[in-house]
């Protein structure tokens, strides 16, 4: 079965909340089927990613499980150990996904590896990292910096300021 993922030891008296579950008999075997509905712009957590693979030789397409090599185009010319130069592997879309370390197109310069349709392997999170700690650190210091500086030259003017305008007492 290519589609959605099969579940067992579902309580379907108490689906989790957007869920929908339904028992299905497929070969004479009694399954679960979770289906779940988040909107249109959310793709279903329980679909079968596309190239999966459902049994020997064969893979997950369009929902469907069809033979592995449909995934594969004959205008496709990659090879994990030539194209790749061994560092990568070759995607659906016939290009070098490259390790962690080598960057694409063919895996031979170094750099933060995935391929030129999906981007780096990994993502790099200098800026956040950067600005949160700018914004953690260095901005509380200054803040505190300008109120020790204001309270050491402008005292009696704070004092004033803080303490409200005094009254007099009548005598």
């Amino acid at each position: 079965m290519c589609g959605k993922v099969q579940c067992t030891n579902v309580n379907t008296n108490n689906p989790p909340p957007g869920g929908s579950v339904s028992n299905q008999i497929i070969d004479g075997s009694s399954c679960v089927n979770a289906d779940f509905n988040l909107g249109s712009d959310v793709l279903d957590p329980a679909y079968v990613n596309q190239g999966s693979p459902c049994t020997k030789g064969k893979a997950c397409l369009d929902f469907q499980c069809v033979n592995a090599s449909a995934l594969l185009s004959v205008d496709l010319h990659c090879d994990a150990n030539n194209t790749c130069n061994g560092r990568g592997v070759c995607n659906n879309q016939g290009h070098c996904h490259c390790n962690d370390g080598w960057g694409p197109p063919d895996c031979a310069k170094s750099g933060r590896g995935g391929s030129v349709d999906s981007g780096p392997a990994q993502i790099d999170y200098s800026l956040r990292d950067g600005l949160l700690i700018f914004f953690l650190l260095v901005v509380p210091i200054l803040v505190l910096l300008v109120l020790v500086l204001l309270y050491v030259f402008r005292r009696d003017t704070l004092e004033r300021c803080l303490k409200g305008p005094r009254s007099r007492r009548s005598r």
